[in-house]
C-alpha cells in the first residue's frame, strides 16, 4: 500500500511538462533525479528511513505518469 502512494505522489509530473518549456525527455530526466534526490535526502535525515523500494517506486510513478501522457497524447491526436 505505501509503494502505491508513492506511485500516485509522483504519478503527476509528467502533467506538469506542458507548464514548462522543454523536450519531453529531459522533463522525464529532471522528474526521475528529483524522484531520487528526495529518497536520497532521507538518508541524511535521522528522523526518516531511505528505502530502496520507496525509490523505485517514486521512479516509476514518473515513467507511469509519462506513459500515461504520451498515450493520452496520441489518443487525442487520432
Amino acid at each position: 500500500g505505501d509503494y502505491f502512494f508513492h506511485i500516485l505522489m509522483f504519478l503527476p509530473w509528467a502533467f506538469f511538462s506542458g507548464v514548462f518549456k522543454m523536450k519531453k525527455i529531459y522533463w522525464v530526466l529532471i522528474g526521475l533525479l528529483f524522484a531520487a534526490g528526495s529518497e536520497g535526502l532521507q538518508y541524511l535525515l535521522p528522523w526518516r528511513a531511505f528505502n530502496v523500494n520507496d525509490l523505485l517506486a517514486n521512479m516509476l510513478g514518473i515513467l507511469l505518469g509519462s506513459s500515461l501522457l504520451f498515450l493520452f497524447k496520441i489518443r487525442q491526436k487520432s
